[in-house]
This record gives C-alpha cells, structure tokens and sequence, in this order.
C-alpha cells in the first residue's frame, strides 16, 4: 500500500498512496469479519482477479490500493472513483482522504481542472485543509502556474509555521515539479532544524532528499 518516498536511483513512484490514507480511526472488530478478512487478502495481492462489483467500498479501495502499488494509474482512478459516487458511506473510509488521493494521482496526469475539482470535493467531505493547499500548489506548478503555485506553498509555510511534515512534502512537490532548486531552499531549512534537534530520523530523511535533488 505504502510507497516509498525515496526509491532507488533517486527516483519518485508516480502511486505516493500514504500509509493510512483513506481509512476512518474506528474499531475494526465492529466491521463484518467477512468483509476484513477480504480487504486483508486483497491488501496482501492474494486476490487479484475479482469482480469490484461484488466488493464494499472497503474492498474497493483495497483493490484501488493494490493497482496504486502495482502502478496501475487507470485501474486505481477507475476504482476509486467508482467508490466516491455510492450514496451509502462505509464507517471505516474517509472519503475526503479518499478523494485527496485522487486529487493528487490526476496532478501527474495533466488533468488541471479535474484536479481543482476533487480538491474542492475533498474540502467539502472534511479533508485535511493543509493536504488539499499542497496537492493545489503542487498542481500549479507542475501544470504551468509557478508563480500561483509558489504563492500558495509561502502561504502554507507561513500558516503552519513551518510544520516538518509539510515541509518535507513541499520538497517533494517541488521535486516533482522539476524545481530542485527551490526544494534545496525547503531541504536547508528542515536540516536546520533537523540539526538544532539533533533528530537522527529527520537527517535521513534529509540526506535522502539532497540525494533526489543530485
């Protein structure tokens, strides 16, 4: 489910499916044995062929996951767009989340509008505001809106007060937005702070993120 950020050779997956994403913090002992015992299988890859229609919406987003880490683009947007337009919301998924992660998978796409679209979806279904500013900013500056893009990440920066989290993803959206150059700013100000913390975790991860920018 989970791909890593930093992959061999220094070069991005384009499925960043994040750990967790999608799920609503519930206890999963209510939930039909059944039917967690399916999305675990699927979650595994040891259910690959399966009619989605014959699925929940847990299964759906389970199986959206497992085309997400087979980098299947088109089977992951299919299923989880699918899921969003049932009427009978699933305790355990976050729809918000759910239609952020589309969002973000379409910015790769060159799909700007559609992009815009999911965003203020996920906005209405209670998406973390700070993740939806991102995928937006990441969208603009990787479909021909730098100036907009770099406007609304200086936003972010400041009304989060230079949160690392953000900080490391706006690294990675300049990143994938060819713009090495301003993720190098945002890389020195998270070693800053990785350095006067002394957080050997958040070294790594800013060693691994000079080594993508090289």
């Amino acid at each position: 489910m989970k791909k890593d950020i930093f992959e061999t050779e220094g070069e991005f997956e384009t499925l960043n499916i994040t750990e967790e994403a999608g799920y609503r913090d519930i206890d999963w002992d209510q939930l039909d044995p059944a039917e967690v015992e399916v999305h675990d299988e699927i979650m595994k890859g040891e259910i690959r062929e399966i009619d989605p229609a014959k699925l929940s919406d847990l299964g759906r987003w389970a199986l959206a996951q497992y085309y997400a880490d087979q980098e299947d683009l088109k089977r992951f947007l299919q299923l989880a767009q699918q899921l969003m337009k049932g009427e009978k919301k699933h305790p355990a998924l976050d729809y918000g989340e759910i239609a952020l992660e589309i969002a973000e998978e379409l910015v790769h796409s060159k799909k700007s509008k559609e992009v815009q679209m999911w965003c203020n979806r996920a906005k209405r279904l209670g998406g973390d505001p700070d993740s939806v500013e991102l995928v937006l900013a990441t969208n603009e500056l990787i479909n021909g809106k730098k100036n907009q893009g770099l406007k609304r990440i200086q936003r972010l920066i400041d009304a989060t007060e230079e949160n690392i989290d953000i900080l490391i993803r706006i690294s990675i959206a300049f990143l994938e937005a060819n713009d090495p150059e301003n993720a190098l700013l945002i890389i020195d100000q998270i070693e800053f702070i990785a350095e006067s913390e002394n957080d050997r975790e958040l070294k790594e991860i800013v060693a691994s993120l000079r080594d993508v920018c090289l």
